[in-house]
């Protein structure tokens, strides 16, 4: 599960909605940044932070703080918040912490590197198998100077937790898309040599053979220098 902090302005005002057959109070919101990262604040109903949230009106800074995820389209970013308070202007927080697979090979900027990481997540019931659905968000993530070096060097499918800052970029058909600028990366690294075997091995877990993370989601992005120091 991906957790992100942020201080956001309310773009709307909170309505009433219905997402897997449960009741929600959603809004949105954006960061108040020069390329502002538009965020869905989805809070269930007959909650503390449900109840919070709906005494909030457009225009009001709030932090919000919890599980995070990309929505089907891979675009925009939804946050179910486990805190909720007021904020005022001359406060700033973006922060993401995401754990996953690398996939694909290191695109190469002037000054950068990027990369996509898949996180494998559960939501709903499947009508089908009557099951929790499995999910991956693909995410981009970009680093400078050491982090570039590392992000070149580690291997595909390798299980790595990033955290870093959210930003919203364009690609060359002036559509945007997110990204995440890294701060931070870990290599989750087993065995003699660096080896990383298969941590769901003999287990019940699935959706974690590194062959379920070797596609790449990102061919269509154009890869531009970032203005970020």
């Amino acid at each position: 599960m991906s957790t992100a902090t942020f201080i956001v302005k309310l773009a709307s005002a909170p309505v009433q909605e219905v997402v897997n057959q449960k009741e929600v109070l959603q809004a949105f919101a954006e960061t108040p940044t020069p390329e502002p990262v538009t965020i869905q604040i989805t809070a269930n109903t007959g909650t503390s932070i449900a109840d919070r949230l709906n005494s909030k009106k457009q225009g009001d800074l709030v932090i919000i703080s919890g599980s995070i995820n990309l929505d089907d389209s891979g675009k925009n970013l939804i946050i179910n918040p486990h805190v909720l308070c007021d904020a005022h202007p001359d406060q700033f927080l973006n922060e993401i912490n995401i754990v996953g697979r690398l996939g694909g090979e290191p695109k190469q900027a002037e000054k950068s590197c990027r990369r996509s990481l898949a996180e494998n997540r559960y939501g709903g019931k499947d009508p089908a198998t009557g099951k929790a659905k499995e999910n991956t968000d693909w995410w981009l993530i970009r680093g400078y100077k050491f982090n570039r070096t590392k992000l070149e060097k580690a291997p595909k499918g390798s299980l790595v937790s990033v955290s870093g800052t959210v930003v919203t970029r364009k690609n060359k058909d002036d559509q945007p898309y997110i990204e995440v600028t890294m701060r931070k990366m870990t290599s989750h690294k087993r065995g003699k040599g660096g080896a990383a075997p298969d941590p769901a091995a003999n287990t019940t877990a699935v959706g974690y053979d590194p062959s379920a993370f070797e596609g790449d989601s990102d061919d269509n992005v154009d890869d531009l220098p970032s203005n970020w120091n």
